[in-house]
């Protein structure tokens, strides 16, 4: 084949998924999550940190998570032992569905295996503009949380405690 007639083809391939369009990309989810000074400050090496996004119809029970179910979730374990402290933790949500949200996080920091709103780092995501980012928790008004059928969503949240 000649360069010519290669070139040709590409360039036809080129435009036909110009037409047709490319797949997209699944909206991913991606934040930080700060812890504030209501409760220790930081969480050793070794716990679990958890991310769930509810539908806007949800009306989250802190009392029980799984009831209305998340429509994602993520989990996962900081690394390191009880030697490493974090004040801070990353977390990424692929594959999420386009919709508006409210987003809820928590850390065990108590380390019952379970969430304790009177004893976990956890809080909801409540973006006021222009505002920097406070501890909230209590579910906001209306889902704050707006996912586009592609493309990457940054969302940061301050976690505090209860009870402490």
């Amino acid at each position: 084949m000649t360069t010519r007639r290669a070139l040709t083809f590409i360039g036809i391939g080129m435009a036909v998924l110009a037409l047709v369009g490319c797949p997209a990309i699944p909206a991913i989810l991606i934040g930080s999550l700060g812890l504030d000074s209501s409760g220790p400050g930081s969480v050793p090496g070794g716990t679990q940190y958890h991310v769930l996004l509810f539908a806007p119809t949800a009306v989250v029970d802190l009392d029980d998570l799984s009831d209305p179910a998340p429509v994602a979730t993520m989990t996962g374990t900081l690394p390191g032992g009880p030697g490493a402290a974090y004040t801070s933790i990353n977390y990424m949500l692929a594959d999420v569905p386009e919709g508006d949200y409210f987003l809820l996080a928590w850390v065990d920091s108590n380390g019952s295996a379970g969430f304790d709103h009177n004893g976990d780092y956890f809080g909801f995501y409540d973006w006021i503009p222009g505002a920097f980012p406070t501890f909230n928790n209590n579910q906001p008004g209306y889902p704050n949380v707006n996912i586009p059928s592609s493309g990457v969503v940054d969302v940061d949240l301050v976690l505090g405690v209860l009870g402490t």
